[in-house]
């Protein structure tokens, strides 16, 4: 064999190494790339989760300075409504927690996974009080009827 032919036969097994550490790599950035789209969508669901969160409480607040500036009579369909809508938000957590723990096996950190499991406290001790049939304790009773009366007066601050 000519030292032609073997310089031919060394550039093209350069050339086909090349090449396939070239394909190899797409695929393998694919992959990660793949991986890194999941997380982000994860992170985005997680988000929607915290917006609807925020709705929630932020529409429960209007309700409720609505009725206590007399604006508004109280209505129990609406806070039945409320409930209703505090445990469906409940209802894709298991779900949500299962994509954020692919993550972590992924070595993947979900950003706002804090401020999501925050909501998710929040909105089970709400369902978890509206579940409860106890009332308001007679010695809590008139604390709250003072309070209501102190915002009535605009003696708060809270609602500014």
């Amino acid at each position: 064999m000519s030292k032609k032919c073997k310089d031919r036969g060394l550039t093209f097994q350069c050339a086909k190494q090349h090449v396939e550490t070239y394909n190899g790599t797409k695929d393998s950035l694919m992959q990660a790339h793949e991986e890194a789209m999941d997380c982000y969508d994860c992170e985005a669901f997680l988000q929607l989760g915290i917006d609807a969160f925020d709705w929630l409480v932020r529409s429960d607040l209007v309700i409720r300075q609505a009725i206590y500036s007399e604006q508004y009579e109280h209505d129990p369909e609406i806070e039945e409504a409320i409930r209703k809508l505090a445990k469906a938000w409940l209802n894709p957590y298991d779900y949500a927690m299962q994509w954020v723990n692919r993550q972590k096996e992924r070595g993947y950190s979900v950003s706002n996974l804090k401020r999501f499991e925050e909501c998710h406290h929040e909105v089970r001790a709400i369902v978890d009080a509206f579940e409860c049939d106890s009332v308001m304790p007679d010695a809590l009773a008139p604390l709250m009827e003072e309070a209501l009366q102190e915002h009535k007066n605009g003696q708060t601050a809270e609602f500014f």
